[in-house]
């Protein structure tokens, strides 16, 4: 229940770390109160925001059932945890979470996806967010171009050897704006 994770949350909150948003917790028992508060759909957002914050193995792959039931806003923060914790298996989740309408989208969750998928660094993760940049290229949507941008800076900060920098270049806009030259 709502009122059973908060109160258990209040128990590990002068624990929590510098820089992290909501204390870290370390046992199952409260990751199962969370998880069963998220597939109810209850304050799915703070849950999902409360639920990453620990160091527990082998949540990635109950978290990743319920992605496609929750909103963006909750599916973002599981779609950086994703990227973080490397977690392979949700590849094809975030690339369907890429049909995520710039309406719809809120907190950056296009370019969380394509960061996660970076970070996951698989051939298919790869080529996901080529096909990202590729669709983009001939997107002619106002924020295509914003998004590119974010996107040429998450690629710069990827090891050389992990993407094929030609096909990368192969699948951008002819015209680069300004934002995007400087990303």
């Amino acid at each position: 229940s709502p009122l059973m994770r908060a109160a258990l949350l209040g128990l590990v909150g002068p624990n929590i770390e510098a820089g992290e948003r909501v204390p870290r917790y370390h046992t199952r028992a409260l990751f199962d109160l969370m998880y069963a508060d998220l597939k109810m759909g209850i304050e799915s957002s703070s849950v999902a925001s409360d639920i990453i914050a620990t160091d527990q193995p082998g949540i990635e792959g109950p978290l990743l059932e319920v992605l496609p039931q929750l909103g963006a806003t909750a599916s973002n923060e599981l779609v950086m945890f994703f990227g973080e914790r490397r977690y392979a298996p949700a590849t094809a989740a975030l690339v369907a979470l890429y049909a995520t309408p710039y309406e719809k989208e809120t907190n950056g969750l296009l370019d969380h996806i394509s960061q996660a998928l970076l970070r996951i660094a698989t051939p298919e993760a790869r080529e996901a967010v080529m096909a990202r940049l590729q669709q983009l290229k001939t997107s002619t949507h106002k924020r295509a171009p914003a998004e590119i941008s974010v996107l040429l800076r998450s690629l710069a900060g990827t090891p050389a050897s992990n993407l094929p920098w030609a096909r990368v270049r192969a699948a951008l806009p002819d015209q680069l704006t300004r934002e995007q030259q400087a990303g």
